[in-house]
């Protein structure tokens, strides 16, 4: 389905004489329907990555290609859903939802388009006349996904999702999330700095190195779905990935990570 097929991405800088790789040399493929978790340190090239995958960004060199067709512009068929949720404050909740349909070119006919579906299935139901002012973090991201899953593409591309929000908010969104993933059957690629987020979320989960983004590690998550209903957390097979991830991670980041150490919680301060 997509197959990013030896890419490398440089910046030019317009201060200096020379332009910085992000992304050296990277090849992947996607299959229809999975779920990919992208993990690395900041500046390490995934959004990089993902923006060309969604038509953003023009690799320097190699191409990603749809179907075998390459890709060198935004459409239909990819949606991102970005960090920061880019809600209209004027609008409510339902007229930024609506805002997909409105932009694919149905302008305001897109009111005709029935938004209760895809605001129950984000757990927005009785939301629908807020703004955003009016909502928490998370909510707002919520909307900001209803918007993508409305838009009904075939792939979504996340982009820390869950990084503007808290601890707690984010566990309940990233078991949203999974359950909006199977409803759907939507292809994903996700990215994130949070190795359970990697694991939990991931049918597959691709390390990056420190920036240029290189591909140091592919590993299949061999935990069965719905993760969370069980403990997925005190599963052999997921305490092994943890700890191969961390260990890259470490390595790459000469010891320092945000992420917990195995066996330790986020809030363990000894």
């Amino acid at each position: 389905m997509i197959e990013i097929d030896h890419v490398s991405i440089e910046y030019p800088l317009s201060h200096a004489p020379f332009s910085i790789l992000a992304v050296d040399d990277v090849s992947m493929s996607v299959r229809e329907g999975e779920v990919v978790t992208i993990l690395g340190p900041s500046g390490c090239g995934k959004t990089t990555l993902l923006n060309a995958i969604a038509g953003l960004v023009h690799p320097t060199a190699g191409e990603v290609r749809l179907d075998g067709a390459r890709i060198d512009r935004p459409g239909p068929d990819r949606a991102v859903v970005f960090q920061q949720h880019a809600l209209l404050p004027w609008r409510t909740v339902s007229e930024n939802v609506r805002l997909s349909v409105e932009m694919k070119g149905s302008g305001r006919a897109g009111t005709a388009v029935d938004l209760a579906p895809v605001i129950d299935l984000v757990g927005l139901k009785g939301f629908e006349s807020a703004y955003p002012r009016e909502l928490s973090g998370g909510m707002q991201q919520r909307v900001g996904l209803a918007r993508a899953i409305l838009a009904d593409p075939r792939i979504l591309l996340m982009d820390e999702p869950f990084g503007a929000v808290d601890a707690l908010t984010r566990e309940v969104m990233r078991q949203e999330i999974e359950r909006i993933l199977i409803d759907t059957g939507k292809t994903v690629i996700f990215i994130t700095h949070s190795i359970d987020e990697a694991i939990l979320l991931g049918d597959r989960v691709v390390v990056f190195s420190p920036r240029p983004g290189r591909i140091e590690f592919v590993g299949q998550v061999e935990l069965p779905r719905p993760r969370y209903s069980y403990d997925a957390r005190a599963r052999p097979e997921y305490i092994e990935l943890r700890e191969q991830l961390w260990q890259l991670l470490v390595g790459g980041l000469d010891g320092s990570t945000d992420e917990p150490a195995p066996g330790r919680s986020a809030n363990d301060g000894t």
